[in-house]
């Protein structure tokens, strides 16, 4: 390391802010692209999918990383926990990656049309539930006060 002290903000950028970058730039790049009109095809659902799960993988390996001076069987067991908690969300968030590019290419490219409903149910999903990593990972940086440095 460069001598810098490691801080809960570059943690909070390095974890938080560039995984879920793409997201607000690809809603601004589509809704400058509709004449500043904001429609429920401004955001796209595998863009946040994918990023709530690239979020989680980066907090997994955040907490895999920390070592306690002192570890208590209680805090190894709560981090275990975290741990799997982010695994698990990474992997629910990549398989509904996969969901949603399959079934928008079947829609559009296939005319799958019977098949709207439930794309549009699955992005539903990604639209509503990409907040619980978030918030549990601002939860568990606070709990177990990781921190990062730059580069």
């Amino acid at each position: 390391m460069n001598g810098r002290k490691p801080s809960t903000w570059a943690w909070i950028t390095v974890h938080l802010a560039y995984p879920l970058l793409p997201v607000p730039l690809e809603g601004f790049i589509r809704f400058a692209a509709a004449n500043w009109t904001l429609g429920y095809d401004t955001f796209s659902a595998s863009t946040l999918a994918i990023s709530a799960g690239l979020l989680s993988v980066f907090v997994n390996q955040s907490l895999r990383g920390q070592e306690d001076i002192l570890p208590d069987r209680e805090d190894i067991d709560t981090r275990n926990g975290a741990c799997a908690f982010f695994m698990i969300s990474g992997i629910v968030f990549f398989v509904l990656f996969g969901v949603v590019v399959l079934m928008y290419t079947l829609v559009t490219d296939r005319q799958l049309v019977v098949l709207t409903p439930l794309l549009h149910v699955f992005e539903s999903v990604v639209f509503i539930f990409w907040v619980v990593p978030v918030a549990s990972a601002v939860v568990t940086q606070r709990t177990f006060k990781l921190r990062a440095s730059f580069i």
